[in-house]
């Protein structure tokens, strides 16, 4: 179930004719493309390009491999090769299947230039910018609270049509009691639907979503629509006249996109996010904990994006018709059904939980007092290391970005400017609002330079984020410091 364009191109390497010379040729193309399905890119490469000069193609079998090199190095997340490959597509192989598939994929893909996108698809450009990942935005970190069972019920009703078609238990999550019969089941499932064998393969295939899955493929071919006449979409139609999948997606596109809009097919895929979150509980890829602490952002999106369980359900369907021309002539009657079937059933969770659940944290009672305290005790730890110059237990207290910033190393006496700041001086400590960051704000200058400093919450604990304080505080008239930004209280 996971994938991109390839699933396009293996229809067409088993369905259409290869038009090479002879045998070897066609076994290298299928070779090549059996390395991707492996999840062997950098062989897909190698095989694809040696292939490309070994034999006599014709263009438009050049573009399905040069195709498949880009997908490759996309999975690679070589987004720059990946986007060369792309553009050399569209620029040698114009009027090809495989054209147009590139051409989708740099539209759609969020690192392309301004200029590469047209101005209807720019609704969600600076989103994609900031956040590096596709909307709507999945908003992860911060302290976790464990949810309430009506929530974590709520939250597993988002995926309710895949459980109800599964046949499972909408109250449990991974719908089943975990057991040895269903850890091994679900182990074979999951590699078997979506090439996940181990939590490494999962936390991939949940970023892949969360990078785009679906939507950004629905988005692209919406985007290359929009401004499409009748005669364009004919000649489109016949260009992949001998896809009927691809075919398949042009009507699901054309017939909902005005509907959707910036929705496109999210509920399709944070459905199957909140899914495979369940499953790689029941397989042992997750624990409990770090299930719910991805599934309960993934709810969020959810519920804000969509207005009602019926708004959520009917966008799934048509984002599995989107998905599958194939799975949509065995099941789609069944998944249909199913949607149906919530709606109107008393015994649905879509009838008994409210569309418009509260589902933020409930933040126990005092919890601040307790987070300020595991903020005191980072920051002496981080006054220690500053005095003793430990650089290994330094770099270990600042965030992840922060050590980026500063690869060419810390100084010892930045460090021991920094100690003399910061040393015997009361300060205070403000929380945000998504308990996210806290700033510690110091009672005495030394030589006009005490400015705050700010933590921020990131891999399950506190850090000293040195980049923050770069970008947000500026120094005016006297060394007095002032936030660039307003900053949450």
């Amino acid at each position: 179930m996971k994938g991109s364009f390839k699933h396009i191109i293996l229809i067409f390497i088993f369905l259409a004719p290869i038009g090479c010379s002879d045998l070897s040729s066609r076994g290298a193309v299928n070779l090549a493309h059996k390395y991707y399905n492996n999840g062997e890119y950098q062989r897909a490469i190698s095989k694809a390009l040696h292939s490309i000069n070994k034999y006599e193609y014709s263009p438009k079998h050049k573009a399905e491999l040069y195709y498949l090199v880009a997908e490759s190095y996309g999975e690679l997340r070589d987004h720059e090769k990946e986007q060369e490959m792309y553009q050399f597509v569209v620029e040698n192989y114009p009027g090809t299947k495989y054209a147009f598939l590139a051409e989708v994929a740099l539209k759609s893909n969020i690192r392309v230039v301004n200029q590469q996108l047209k101005a209807s698809g720019q609704y969600f450009l600076p989103t994609l910018q900031r956040n590096r990942s596709y909307p709507p935005h999945l908003e992860e970190g911060g302290q976790y609270f464990s949810p309430t069972q009506k929530q974590k019920l709520w939250a597993l009703a988002t995926c309710a049509i895949l459980t109800e078609s599964n046949r499972r238990n909408h109250n449990l999550l991974g719908g089943c009691e975990r057991s040895p019969k269903e850890i091994e089941g679900w182990k074979k499932s999951l590699k078997k639907w979506w090439g996940v064998r181990n939590m490494h393969d999962l936390l991939e295939t949940l970023y892949w979503i969360k990078k785009g899955g679906h939507r950004k493929q629905f988005d692209g071919i919406a985007e290359n629509l929009s401004t499409a006449n009748l005669v364009q979409i004919a000649d489109l139609r016949k260009r992949f006249a001998d896809d009927p999948s691809f075919n398949n997606r042009i009507d699901v596109v054309l017939k909902h996109k005005d509907e959707f809009g910036p929705k496109s097919i999210t509920a399709w895929d944070y459905a199957r996010y909140v899914s495979l979150c369940g499953w790689g509980y029941i397989a042992g890829y997750l624990t409990e904990e770090e299930a719910w602490k991805k599934i309960m952002p993934a709810a969020k999106v959810l519920q804000k994006t969509f207005d009602s369980w019926e708004d959520l359900g009917k966008n799934h369907v048509i984002g599995r018709e989107f998905w599958s021309l194939k799975h949509t002539q065995r099941k789609g009657e069944l998944t249909r059904k199913c949607y149906n079937r919530l709606l109107t059933e008393p015994s649905s969770p879509w009838r008994k939980l409210p569309w418009d659940l509260n589902l933020e944290s409930i933040v126990p009672e005092g919890i601040d007092k307790f987070i300020e305290k595991q903020i005191r005790e980072v920051f002496k730890e981080y006054i220690e290391d500053l005095k003793k110059q430990n650089v290994n237990k330094y770099r270990y207290l600042i965030s992840n970005q922060s050590i980026k910033a500063g690869e060419g190393g810390v100084k010892p006496f930045q460090m021991k400017n920094q100690y003399r700041q910061v040393s015997n001086n009361p300060y205070s400590v403000l929380i945000s609002k998504d308990r996210k960051e806290a700033v510690l704000t110091f009672k005495y200058s030394r030589k006009g330079t005490a400015n705050p400093y700010i933590l921020i919450y990131e891999d399950s604990r506190w850090k000293v984020d040195l980049t923050q304080m770069w970008k947000r505080i500026r120094f005016g008239p006297m060394n007095k410091w002032y936030w660039v930004d307003k900053w949450n209280k």
